[in-house]
């Protein structure tokens, strides 16, 4: 069964499908910009998201108090994490980029 309307507008032309889709992360929230894998749409989220991630693994490794060096495998591994995040958000959404 056909459930589409006819509103009796034109029909879409090329220039109409040939638009990008919508960015999902547009309207998503902070606590979904923080277990993400891709970056957030803004650089302030994404560095928000990064000291907030930063946080929580000290905290955690302040509880569970793990030896030395795994506390800098943690804290390394967010960091790089984070900074690809950050690299990635920046190369997609062009951040640095001159004509923004």
């Amino acid at each position: 069964m056909n459930t589409t309307h006819n509103t009796g507008s034109a029909p879409e032309t090329a220039a109409d499908t040939d638009r990008a889709p919508e960015r999902p992360t547009e309207d998503r929230g902070l606590l979904v910009d923080l277990m993400a894998a891709t970056p957030a749409h803004t650089m302030s989220r994404e560095l928000l998201c990064a000291v907030i991630s930063l946080a929580i693994a000290g905290v955690v490794l302040f509880v569970i108090a793990p030896p030395l060096h795994i506390v800098g495998f943690v804290i390394g591994l967010v960091i790089v994490v984070m900074g690809a995040r950050f690299v990635w958000g920046a190369l997609r959404h062009g951040w640095f980029s001159a004509d923004r």
